[in-house]
């Protein structure tokens, strides 16, 4: 993890390097990427590239199904006989909206040693009716699962 990456960097360095992000982000870049190489073969970048919620129009529509109902009717006797008969009706479903999540994000992963990028890929989804925090997490567990796939 970054953190533990960081945690190593300050005891080689014999500073604590999250003090100094804080006080000079600069000189902690300048740190942290002249010796990354030391602690990681790679390291991947990620860029959300679209992050947005759109309301969806749905209008009414109407379909058709079956239904059972229940008839009184006198059999040749005369007598009241319940008897179920199955119907064809419409059924009408009212317009309405909903809201869409729609995510892109970019993966590129570089080698530490020379700063080249070895693979990059984008990713996107959408999805009814979600906050977008569960769909961040399979877009980037799925670029994980696939990156492996492609190391191993």
């Amino acid at each position: 993890t970054p953190e533990a990456v960081i945690r190593k960097m300050s005891l080689a360095q014999g500073q604590d390097l999250e003090i100094l992000a804080q006080k000079d982000l600069e000189a902690f870049n300048d740190i942290f990427d002249k010796n990354l190489k030391d602690y990681a073969d790679v390291y991947i970048d990620a860029k959300v590239l679209q992050y947005e919620t759109k309301s969806i129009y749905h209008p009414e529509y109407t379909t058709w199904e079956t239904k059972t109902v229940n008839k009184n009717v006198r059999d040749s006797k005369g007598n009241w006989v319940k008897v179920e008969d199955e119907i064809v009706v419409p059924v009408v479903h009212p317009a309405y909206y909903s809201s869409v999540v729609y995510e892109k994000i970019e993966f590129h992963v570089h080698d530490a040693v020379t700063g080249e990028e070895i693979y990059s890929r984008q990713e996107w989804r959408d999805r009814d009716n979600d906050d977008g925090v569960n769909m961040f997490g399979r877009i980037c567990s799925a670029f994980f699962k696939d990156f492996h796939k492609m190391i191993k």
